[in-house]
């Protein structure tokens, strides 16, 4: 095991001034980057947005590439497509800033914007109309129009399914060298269930997984040991984030870089269950959210500034009252969590078809709103959703069960073990806990948003790798805490 120094280097003077200036660089590349891409020469892009609206039509809105796995949002595939053709040369610009979504004046706007039908009409010549979707970056549209411009959208799905899987590789790889083969296993276990092989097949869901998966591979290449360039990696992960990604996954830009971190540490002895790590923490934390907040913040108002139209600050404001759930209460607040560990669990039941998704979803609700306490609700649920499963679902769902019990008890006796020996103290639990917790504190405040578990429930994933792999932490901090007071004797 190589050596290297227990602690990290302090911040430097001046820290904050150079953190806030890459900020604003960022912001002002980004603006650069989607300004410039309406004048990318056009090339097959219209021959290829016509078969990639074949293509989506075929699959239909929700394409469902395995049995037992959430589908893919086709609808908002085809938002990203019709974006990309709708970009205008002539104001590359206010085009950029308003980044258009072309629609039929006729009928409903968000029953051509929100579905596959808006995509068709775009390259059918019917839409006429253009809908301002500003109120995201759109970072996408930044590789998708020169490639869509040279390439067809299945040859473009098999690039990103060529990099992500180069990405993944790496990552355990690294894994494997930085810790061991346990961390790395576990890792992929937490991946396979999130449904990471099927990524490539959604331009929605990939970017965050990029960015996390890049982030990791920085910290375990090159074992970043100063703090202000771990500051400035969150940063960028956080500003990254806002740009590409459309509410997918964003929170695994920030948790899987802090677990590779602590990984690192645990594994070179350096971690410590200290206050100082608990700084640290909350420090990343900010800066993620900083990055993550004020970039999404900027586009607003620099949309609103070029355009005159003050449309997308408004627009931005009712769209975060009606994702976060504004009014919701905090008993529904928990329907979305729920959701979204159904959906990453083995043996969930696929999301569509008669007796299936929707059915349980609404036998849920239902039961949710029913008064009673707790344990007569659960009661009533399983009375209700059980006959109208397949007995292979039912099957699996006990199996866990009995999985997740016994594991549960195994990790409840190595912490009553290791309080009398050598513990991990109250601290150190709460920080698990709380690296855990993070992507359910998402749910309950973005509650509107996270009832589309199909499309937030990735966000479990590093929490999934935390839990698979917490009695490995449990017995290896006992290990690496009985190897330094024995050094510590030896050195007495």
């Amino acid at each position: 095991m190589e050596i290297f120094e227990n602690d990290y280097a302090k911040l430097r003077k001046g820290w904050f001034f150079r953190t806030v200036l890459l900020l604003c660089l960022l912001i002002f590349v980004y603006f650069a980057l989607v300004s410039a891409t309406p004048l990318f020469p056009v090339l097959r892009l219209n021959e290829h947005l016509k078969n990639a609206s074949l293509l989506l039509e075929k699959e239909s809105e929700y394409f469902m590439l395995f049995e037992q796995m959430p589908p893919m949002d086709n609808h908002g595939e085809a938002n990203v497509l019709n974006i990309v053709g709708t970009l205008n040369p002539r104001e590359p610009i206010r085009s950029a800033m308003r980044m258009g979504v072309s629609y039929t004046p006729d009928g409903f706007v968000t029953e051509q914007i929100y579905t596959t039908q808006g995509l068709k009409n775009f390259v059918e010549g019917k839409a006429t109309e253009t809908w301002s979707y500003g109120r995201y970056w759109h970072g996408h549209v930044v590789l998708l129009r020169p490639l869509l411009s040279v390439m067809a959208l299945a040859d473009i799905r098999k690039l990103y399914f060529f990099v992500l899987m180069m990405l993944f590789s790496a990552a355990i790889f690294l894994l494997v060298r930085r810790t061991d083969w346990i961390v790395a296993l576990a890792f992929t276990a937490s991946m396979l269930l999130g449904g990471f092989p099927v990524l490539a097949f959604s331009l929605n869901y990939v970017a965050p997984f990029i960015i996390s998966l890049v982030s990791m591979c920085v910290i375990f290449h090159w074992n970043i040991r100063d703090e202000e360039r771990l500051v400035q990696l969150f940063l960028l992960s956080g500003s990254l984030t806002a740009f590409f990604d459309l509410l997918t996954a964003p929170l695994i830009t920030f948790t899987f870089p802090l677990l590779a971190l602590m990984f690192v540490d645990l594994e070179i002895g350096s971690f410590r269950w200290d206050w100082r790590y608990v700084k640290r923490l909350i420090l990343f934390g900010v800066v993620w959210s900083a990055g993550y907040l004020l970039t999404w913040g900027a586009k607003w108002i620099l949309a609103d500034a070029i355009l005159g139209e003050w449309f997308v600050l408004r627009d931005a404001v009712n769209r975060v009252l009606q994702r976060s759930g504004s009014g919701t209460t905090f008993f529904n607040r928990m329907y979305p969590i729920a959701l979204n560990i159904y959906a990453i669990m083995p043996f969930s039941v696929i999301s569509s078809g008669e007796g299936k998704g929707p059915v349980i979803y609404a036998i849920i609700q239902r039961v949710a709103e029913t008064e009673g306490s707790l344990p007569g609700k659960l009661v009533l649920m399983i009375k209700e959703i059980a006959p109208i499963l397949p007995s292979s679902i039912l099957l699996g769902l006990v199996v866990t069960t009995l999985v997740l019990t016994v594991y549960l008890i195994a990790i409840v006796s190595l912490a009553i073990d290791s309080k009398k020996r050598r513990p991990i103290g109250a601290l150190g639990y709460f920080s698990l806990a709380f690296l855990f917790l993070i992507p359910y504190f998402w749910y309950i405040a973005t509650a509107g948003h996270s009832v589309i578990h199909y499309i937030t429930y990735r966000n479990q994933i590093p929490s999934l790798w935390l839990f698979l792999i917490l009695p490995h932490i449990m017995k290896k901090k006992e290990v690496r805490d009985t190897l330094d007071r024995t050094l510590n004797d030896d050195f007495i």
